[in-house]
């Protein structure tokens, strides 16, 4: 399995940039699976028989548990997952990729409380494309 994790602090805007993120693999790949926890997503996208699976949700290392157990539940060949910047949630990520041999690749979510909302979704926009150009290599 291929780990990308979007990584940042609270309220940076990774929720948001992974359903983005999402909505590009709507367009090109056939949801699966999809369920609601909380506020947030897990999704599972066929893309040509490659299962790709998209967690929204990463505050804490108990949610970090539940997005790796629905990887493995759906056989996810790439994960991708918002992870806290803070330690827990970070090293239980990075515990797990390590002990699996699992490749992990971490983006770092911009933070810009200066830019004004539009530009903030353009920033989330960008991102949310850069992921999904990893996912498409």
């Amino acid at each position: 399995m291929r780990i990308i994790s979007l990584n940042g602090r609270p309220q940076c805007g990774k929720t948001h940039t992974l359903f983005a993120l999402c909505d590009m693999l709507a367009k090109s790949a056939v949801l699966e699976h999809k369920e609601t926890v909380g506020p947030d997503k897990r999704m599972t996208f066929n893309m040509h028989g490659t299962l790709i699976a998209v967690c929204t949700g990463g505050d804490n290392k108990e949610i970090i548990w539940g997005n790796i157990a629905y990887f493995e539940r759906h056989h996810a060949a790439i994960a991708v997952t918002a992870n806290r910047s803070k330690a827990a949630p970070k090293r239980t990520l990075e515990g797990y990729a390590y002990d699996n041999d699992h490749a992990l690749n971490e983006i770092v979510m911009p933070y810009a409380n200066f830019l004004k909302p539009a530009a903030w979704t353009q920033v989330q926009h960008l991102v949310a494309e850069h992921i999904y150009e990893m996912v498409m290599r």
